[in-house]
């Protein structure tokens, strides 16, 4: 045997799911959101329900009402012509604060068809 067959690896087995698609790459991102919601609830004390459909994810539409109920003007979300995430769309939304300071904000949310 020569040193250079003595060092070799042994191949890899196949994959059987993509990488980033299994069930513990899944348990991960839900555990990333839930504590992005949690987060978010504690910040502007207001139950999960409130901001979340599933209770584990944001929900933007419910924020943006959350935040007009707070007296925040809020357009409604449009989308522009440049979208800039293949695979996903991009909305803008106008915000007028209570004390007069205007904004834009962008989201993304994936294409599902």
């Amino acid at each position: 045997m020569t040193a250079t067959t003595a060092t070799r690896r042994a191949a890899a087995p196949p994959r059987t799911t993509p990488p980033g698609t299994g069930h513990l790459h899944q348990a991960l991102e839900d555990a990333r959101d839930l504590a992005v919601l949690r987060a978010f609830c504690r910040t502007h004390n207001c139950p999960p329900e409130a901001v979340s459909g599933d209770g584990v994810r944001l929900d933007m539409l419910r924020v943006f009402d959350l935040m007009r109920s707070l007296g925040y003007d809020v357009s409604p979300p449009k989308r522009p012509q440049h979208q800039p995430k293949k695979g996903f769309t991009t909305w803008l939304i106008d915000v007028t604060t209570p004390n007069g300071t205007s904004l834009q904000m962008g989201f993304a949310t994936p294409n599902t068809s």
